[in-house]
């Protein structure tokens, strides 16, 4: 039950920390993360301690699958899931991109240990169909002992290649 309501607040937070930019989505002011979750309130970590960073390049409307390094430059052990939401720029606004119907993420914990860097992979087609050109920002939650921090990054989508 406290996984569970840890990841639901874990969402919420995800949607109010993207969303901030923008007029379409505000949260009601009982939307926080509950004080029974066990982590402070979260912040969005400095590439200096936590870079999140695309390696597929270039990105295009025909791309399945974007990889990724999530790298730590502290002495701190974090932990992160396979949870993520994406926000595409429409204007001046962020607004989140639907996940296609049945989604579902696992509840597997990956590792994060201090000065190291994972790899890994997400499949964007899955997730959400196929990516129309544009920016993009893609967030994820990654947990230390006792606070939760937000990690994104930036990417655009091309036009795929003739």
């Amino acid at each position: 039950m406290k996984r569970k309501l840890l990841i639901t607040a874990v969402t919420f937070a995800l949607l109010f920390i993207g969303c901030t930019q923008t007029e379409i989505y505000e949260p009601p002011a009982t939307e926080h993360i509950p004080a029974s979750a066990g982590v402070s309130e979260p912040r969005e970590l400095r590439a200096s301690e936590v870079a999140f960073r695309i390696i597929t390049e270039p990105m295009t409307t025909a791309t399945d699958w974007l990889d990724y390094e999530l790298a730590n430059y502290t002495n701190i052990e974090f932990t992160y899931g396979e949870e993520l939401l994406l926000f595409r720029v429409t204007g001046s606004d962020w607004l989140p991109a639907d996940f296609l119907p049945g989604v579902n993420f696992g509840s597997d914990w990956l590792y994060l240990p201090p000065y190291t860097t994972n790899y890994g992979s997400i499949n964007i087609a899955e997730l959400f169909g196929e990516l129309s050109e544009g920016d993009y920002r893609l967030l994820k939650s990654v947990f230390s002992e006792d606070e939760m921090f937000i990690v994104s990054m930036e990417f655009t989508v091309g036009e795929k290649e003739k």
